[in-house]
């Protein structure tokens, strides 16, 4: 009987390939959105400026459920909509990228300090949603082009989903969470 889950070992060392390319379109992107801070300035201040409106009258918790609920909702549509072709994930991985550039782009010419103040919550956060990414298009690519020896393309898709939810609950939801406690500490 052929199992259907790996160990945490194992997904990461088959999604390895994934994760590199991620981060490479992840680190273009951002210094994309560095380069052009200016002309989509408005864009990422409107932006920002809306999720800090959200979370003005919140308390402390309301922050951490509001922030938390957002990005696992990012990293949940990664890895549930990357079977559409791996669309999704490496749009968000690209988008994620532009606007982080160029907000960290303009937080460093007007208060570099800023971009200190909010990096803790980025070592956990900033994984997780890569890592989320990755899975998401690993699934989406392999239906597309499965791998030899991988079995046909239902097999190979409900083993990837399974390995993908795991990851999503065992790995990526703890760290949103430990990001969104750190960056409502931070914004409160």
């Amino acid at each position: 009987m052929k199992r259907e889950k790996n160990t945490l070992k194992e997904i990461f060392s088959q999604l390895t390939p994934y994760l590199k390319a991620v981060l490479i379109l992840y680190a273009v992107s951002l210094m994309a959105g560095a380069a052009l801070h200016e002309r989509i300035n408005p864009f990422i201040s409107e932006f920002l400026e809306g999720i800090l409106a959200s979370v003005e009258q919140k308390s402390y918790l309301e922050t951490v459920e509001f922030i938390f609920i957002n990005n696992f909702r990012a990293a949940f549509l990664a890895v549930l909509l990357g079977p559409v072709f791996a669309l999704y994930p490496l749009f968000a991985t690209s988008l994620n990228g532009l606007i982080l550039g160029g907000a960290a782009a303009k937080a460093w010419s007007t208060s570099p300090g800023l971009l200190l103040k909010i990096l803790p919550h980025g070592i956990f956060e900033l994984p997780a949603i890569l890592l989320s990414f990755s899975l998401g298009a690993k699934t989406g690519l392999e239906l597309i082009l499965p791998k030899k020896g991988a079995g046909n393309r239902k097999e190979s898709f409900i083993i990837n989903m399974k390995n993908s939810f795991y990851v999503l609950f065992s790995v990526i939801l703890p760290l949103i969470l430990i990001a969104a406690l750190i960056e409502s500490a931070l914004i409160k």
